[in-house]
């Protein structure tokens, strides 16, 4: 290492220059500056780097990016010049390309979308027009195609969506209309009857908030916006299905 060739020539410099008493000290006191060097020197240095990849089929805004069990990618929805679309396509991190896929029975943006653990992913909600909707379809990879089912219990644009562990999805919060606020109403997906279950509402209407699922199964509701941004955060229990209110964020968010 470089640091390693500059003590030695520090070494042969002294030695050359120095008396044996000073040159004793010199190179003790080098020794333990280099120590902590030395250390904290990581043994295999990597960098990242990004590449260029091939560009999607269409522009997307409002959109939803969902990692597949395959390694695969796939978007679902857009928004261009205020018009609405069913496009999908999928980002193949092999060939580093995007491939067509089936449509959305439902033209939508700003919807959630989780991936079950069928390997199926799940789209909800979301802006038709000027409109939420309460709309949910099934999307398959194996087929490569949508399937609608049940609506929800209410419409919810920008919902958060969560996987809990028994393979139930949490659905919360969301416009209910055309409007920045959210709502405090919450709904289950049990996948095994493609149903979903009013559960008990949030403490507080939310939109944009962040849904985060705990290691002991709960999920912790932070932030989002209702009548204003919120610093206010609750935990759902699946147990109980309902929402306790918990400890607050140090900034609204």
């Amino acid at each position: 290492m470089c640091w390693e060739r500059h003590l030695k020539q520090v070494k042969e410099n002294l030695i050359n220059n120095l008396s044996l008493p000073v040159i004793a000290i010199a190179v003790a006191n080098l020794a333990f500056a280099v120590l902590p060097f030395r250390r904290l020197a990581p043994a295999n240095t990597r960098t990242g780097s990004v590449h260029p990849a091939a560009p999607m089929f269409e522009p997307r805004s409002g959109h939803t990016a969902t990692l597949l069990p395959d390694g695969r990618v796939l978007v679902a929805g857009m928004r261009r010049n205020q018009e609405f679309y069913r496009s999908a396509e999928i980002y193949d991190p092999n060939s580093t390309k995007f491939e067509r896929t089936g449509e959305m029975s439902v033209a939508r943006v700003g919807h959630a979308a989780v991936l079950l653990r069928s390997g199926k992913v799940l789209i909800v909600g979301g802006w038709v027009g000027s409109e939420c909707t309460d709309s949910a379809e099934i999307y398959d990879p194996s087929a490569g195609k949508f399937a609608p089912i049940a609506k929800m219990t209410t419409r919810r644009g920008q919902p958060s969506a969560t996987l809990l562990l028994n393979g139930d999805v949490l659905i919360a919060g969301g416009a209910d209309h055309d409007s920045p606020e959210g709502s405090e109403s919450a709904e289950v997906f049990h996948p095994s009857t493609l149903s979903f279950e009013p559960v008990a509402p949030m403490h507080l209407e939310r939109i944009s908030q962040t849904a985060t699922l705990l290691q002991d199964g709960r999920v912790l509701i932070t932030g989002g916006r209702g009548e204003s941004v919120t610093a206010a955060a609750e935990i759902y229990d699946p147990k109980t299905k309902k929402f306790a209110q918990t400890g607050r964020m140090l900034i609204a968010l």
